[in-house]
């Protein structure tokens, strides 16, 4: 089945006569909303080529950008199998969410496997020793009783469609290696041109949580991944550590914050 007849057999009862409309970004792939949509506002998604949904709050048709002026081009519109939800694949002309993100999903609820994959990059970065490691090839070097690590440093398998471009601050060494393991292009001061930037660096202090702060008016900032960080630094709780490296009894030891693991350095 096709267009009008495809259409026409979607189950709009099952839902009181609305269905779920999930809205994909045709470039990057990143899921961008969720919205309802009855049969007229799928019908004016395919005449105008620009979404369409049916808000419940408000009980009316409404078109994505009216106020806002962030539209999303339709370039497809897919049913599922049951036929009942569709997929609008799209092209956003700005920001999808209310809330000046990019996309609506973005209150991570799990990031254990992000963190397991974390632990195991540290421990193997730090295993392997001075000028092996862009963690102990920053000038000055840090002192590894106060390391810390957060967000995505080193990330194997790291999904490049979470941001455009890194932005690097502070252990220029740190940051450069680790934006050339995730695929992205690097930025020593801003990156105007670039919608949503992951920041890396080295030393998190009150001037990189100044300066972070500075770049959210500008850009969707995914992650501030910070390798070299003082547990005491002002603003440290924006940034999710992964592990800290201290000495007991003579052994060095990279423990989890959680104290689920610990791991001889």
């Amino acid at each position: 089945m096709k267009g009008a007849d495809l259409l026409g057999a979607i189950d709009f009862g099952k839902g009181g006569g609305l269905i779920p409309v999930v809205v994909q970004d045709a470039v990057s792939g990143e899921v961008l909303m969720l919205g309802y949509a009855d049969r007229r506002a799928i019908e004016l998604t395919l005449e105008t080529g620009l979404a369409h949904f049916y808000s419940r709050s408000r009980r009316r048709l409404w078109m994505k950008g009216e106020t806002s002026g962030n539209a999303l081009r339709v370039l497809d519109v897919t049913a599922d199998c049951d036929l009942d939800s569709v997929l609008y694949l799209a092209v956003p002309s700005g920001n999808t969410c209310h809330t000046g993100k990019w996309s609506c999903f973005h209150n991570s609820m799990w990031d254990r496997p992000l963190m397991d994959a974390l632990w195991d990059l540290l421990r193997e970065s730090l295993r392997a020793g001075p000028g092996a490691s862009s963690l102990r090839s920053c000038d000055p070097p840090p002192d590894p009783l106060l390391l810390s690590l957060s967000a995505a440093v080193l990330l194997q398998g790291y999904d490049r469609r979470v941001a455009d471009a890194a932005i690097v601050l502070g252990c220029q060494s740190a940051g450069l290696t680790m934006a050339q393991r995730l695929g992205l292009r690097a930025y020593a001061s801003g990156a105007p041109r670039e919608r949503r930037v992951v920041v890396l660096g080295g030393y998190y202090d009150e001037a990189a949580h100044e300066r972070i702060a500075a770049l959210e008016a500008d850009h969707d900032v995914r992650l501030a991944a910070f390798v070299l960080a003082d547990a005491g630094a002002p603003g440290l709780r924006r940034v999710r550590r992964v592990a800290d490296l201290r000495s007991e009894g003579g052994r060095l030891l990279l423990r989890d914050p959680l104290g689920i693991r610990s791991a001889e350095i």
